[in-house]
């Protein structure tokens, strides 16, 4: 180490992996566990801020600090600690590694490194660094209650749907497939992924389809095995949402939804596959007239931020590895951490929708919404619609002309509300355009 070096350390200031401390004490041994918990770093004793102040120091004292630090951590953590002679002072260098088995504790309490300070652990972030560091996650557990329980219906849905997608070697033995996706163990015991995937479960889906905040139109509460579950959620959603339809000269009309439903599947997927089965809480899903919200029980996994998120750059760790396994074998998902990428992907063309998340009381919140430009011009159609519908109750022989100059629109704005009404089967049209006459038909 040199003093251009150095120099060029200290202007950067503290960090993720950098701390500079006057002397060594108890918070550097704090310092040296949060780095083994995250991503390592180094611990500069003898600088002050911005400019060195160095320390008495010799070999005998290095060793004692190794000691300290080895006698007050668990796991015992034995750092790289170097002396350097900089510019007439002395200072200490203490490299710390991340630890391949997490997490490390000082004194019984555990840190982590969020920028350039060190914070406690919580609890349950603390099983979670422990089973990711294992390889593990929460859904790998082992459900031994519930072994007789899987139902064979659902087993064999799960598996025509990996047959179709091909990305999974299926043999003729369904028992050794389930071992190999480590659904089951080598005793056939069922992990807590296997008894989402195919049995009736404790852990519900509740979607609403709400008027205002406090007015629920109709709602409904699944636990069916998850196999068939996304369906069952995406038929209520499809039931409370509105649809439009395009003629585009094809013999066969388009379906416009007023969101994409391949967005709205990748959300609920996402809210199903990464929420926190530790937390008994429902999923929750709110739909109103101009958004529809997702509730998934747990913060994101894996130091992922909101911020982060909003990126198309970022790195998705996985709380529950078997569901995100099974999920992607069985062709709902593409690729491991590229939901929301694909989301906005499908929103690119929808410029009147907004897509949102954050975090909120240990919950992640998906929220897809009209604009607000969008909404105004919707309860204008809406009216429009209304008024059309009047006239004709009042007049069943009244022409376009005559409803444009009582309403106060061009008639080319009236040919396409009557075309939506037609399309959404409220009116028809009776007999020829002259002679005819309009039937509402609700």
């Amino acid at each position: 180490m040199n003093l251009n070096n150095l120099t060029s350390i200290i202007a950067n200031g503290e960090s993720e992996n950098i701390e500079f401390k006057t002397s060594f004490g108890k918070e550097t041994i704090e310092t040296i566990v949060a780095f083994s918990n995250t991503i390592g770093g180094d611990i500069y004793i003898g600088i002050s801020r911005n400019k060195i102040t160095g320390i008495i120091a010799n070999e005998e004292l290095m060793k004692d600090w190794v000691n300290k630090i080895k006698q007050a951590t668990k796991p015992q953590i034995f750092p790289d600690v170097q002396i350097y002679t900089i510019d007439g002072k002395i200072l200490a260098k203490i490299r710390v590694t991340e630890y391949p088995i997490k997490p490390v504790s000082y004194n019984d309490k555990y840190y982590k490194r969020v920028g350039a300070s060190n914070h406690i652990i919580p609890v349950d972030e603390i099983v979670d660094i422990q089973m990711n560091s294992l390889n593990m996650s929460f859904d790998s557990f082992l459900v031994p209650e519930q072994t007789d329980k899987l139902q064979k219906t659902m087993i064999d849905r799960f598996f025509l749907k990996l047959k179709a997608k091909e990305r999974f070697l299926i043999s003729e033995n369904t028992q050794l497939d389930l071992k190999k996706l480590k659904l089951v163990n080598d005793n056939n015991i069922p992990t807590f992924a296997s008894v989402l995937l195919f049995s009736e479960h404790n852990m519900g889906i509740h979607i609403g389809r709400f008027k205002t905040d406090t007015v629920i139109i109709d709602d409904i509460m699944i636990k069916a095995p998850l196999v068939v579950a996304i369906e069952e959620v995406m038929t209520f959603i499809k039931k409370s949402i509105s649809v439009a339809f395009e003629f585009t000269g094809e013999i066969q009309r388009k379906e416009v939804w007023q969101y994409p439903l391949e967005a709205i599947r990748e959300i609920l997927l996402n809210a199903v596959i990464h929420r926190d089965y530790r937390d008994p809480t429902d999923t929750i899903i709110k739909i109103y007239d101009d958004k529809i919200q997702f509730v998934s029980p747990g913060s994101l996994f894996g130091n992922l931020t909101v911020e982060e998120l909003e990126t198309d750059n970022y790195i998705a760790k996985h709380r529950n590895k078997l569901l995100a396994e099974s999920f992607y074998v069985m062709g709902e998902i593409e690729k491991y951490g590229t939901g929301f990428r694909r989301v906005r992907q499908q929103l690119s063309l929808r410029r009147n929708l907004k897509f949102e998340f954050y975090q909120k009381a240990n919950s992640f919140i998906v929220e897809l919404s009209i604009k607000s430009s969008e909404k105004s011009s919707e309860k204008s159609s809406e009216k429009s619609s209304e008024k059309i519908i009047s006239m004709m109750l009042a007049d069943s022989h009244i022409t376009i002309n005559q409803l444009s100059d009582n309403i106060g629109i061009t008639t080319r704005a009236i040919e396409k509300q009557i075309s939506k009404l037609k399309n959404s089967n409220i009116i028809r049209r009776i007999g020829s355009d002259v002679n005819g006459y309009w039937e509402i038909i609700k």
